[in-house]
């Protein structure tokens, strides 16, 4: 069987294969109390390598590869709360790729609110996915050396959609009493499936299964998420737009990190 020469296609900007979307659950701390004034700030850099390989008549077979990346970050200082005592937001975006800027309203009502268990029903706050999957489960009160604990969640991958299921276990700590670093060993497992657009082939259809492995940090004191990490990994079975059926593999990266901190005022 003859095999031709894989294309290589790089993609710096977009990731319009897959619209982003709010996080589907926390991505901060549940519980978590913050000052008026307080400053987080975040940078995110994810990758993603699609290699899709279908059989041609006479035995060769045709080969694409499609190269994504993007790198952004996220700032954000609490303006204000709710009546329920909810942080309100104002938030910075900024796309490396892109060098596009963008400020969320600084209205009470238009700008992103922090819910009680750490989530964000907010497009601003997509590239904190992962951190979902990470902090379902957890219970930061027992967050500790040797502390376990599995969580999961929904994840968009350039190219395709995971469910996202992990087991983390802090195997680490460092610090004195009142600043504390734990770090996390992240391992997992996803479902997968896609329908990327990639050329010659048109639509295709992505199914099977992959795996994660990663790291992750926490400040137990502040209660903060201190960076993460995950390569995800996945292969399955690929179908054309002519349904002919071939084979893919995706490696994907992600990290989040903060960058600044400044507490604020507490109410």
């Amino acid at each position: 069987m003859r095999s031709s020469a894989p294309a290589i296609a790089v993609v710096a900007l977009a990731l319009a294969c897959i619209a982003a979307a709010a996080p589907s659950g926390p991505i901060f701390f549940p519980g978590r109390q913050y000052g008026l004034g307080e400053r987080q700030s975040y940078v995110m850099s994810r990758d993603a390598r699609l290699t899709v390989r279908f059989a041609r008549s006479g035995g060769a077979v045709s080969t694409k590869t499609v190269v994504v990346a993007r790198e952004s970050s996220v700032a954000f200082t609490v303006e204000g709360f709710t009546d329920s005592g909810m942080p309100v937001l104002g938030v910075a975006t900024a796309d490396q790729n892109a060098s596009d800027v963008s400020n969320e309203a600084s209205s009470a009502t238009a700008s992103p609110v922090i819910d009680g268990d750490g989530g964000v029903r907010n497009e601003s706050f997509a590239e904190f996915s992962p951190a979902t999957s990470l902090l379902n489960g957890l219970d930061a009160q027992a967050l500790d050396i040797g502390a376990t604990w599995h969580g999961q969640g929904d994840l968009a991958l350039p190219f395709a959609r995971i469910l996202l299921r992990l087991r983390s276990q802090v195997n680490f700590k460092s610090g004195d009493v009142g600043s504390t670093l734990l770090q996390a060993i992240v391992t997992g497992n996803a479902d997968v499936a896609g329908h990327p657009i990639v050329a010659p082939y048109g639509a295709i259809r992505l199914t099977g299964a992959g795996s994660a492995a990663g790291s992750a940090f926490f400040s137990p004191e502040r209660r903060l998420l201190l960076g993460m990490e995950l390569t995800m990994t996945s292969h399955g079975n690929a179908t054309d737009a002519h349904g002919r059926r071939g084979a893919y593999n995706l490696v994907a990266h992600w990290s989040i990190k903060l960058a600044r901190f400044a507490p604020g005022i507490l109410p």
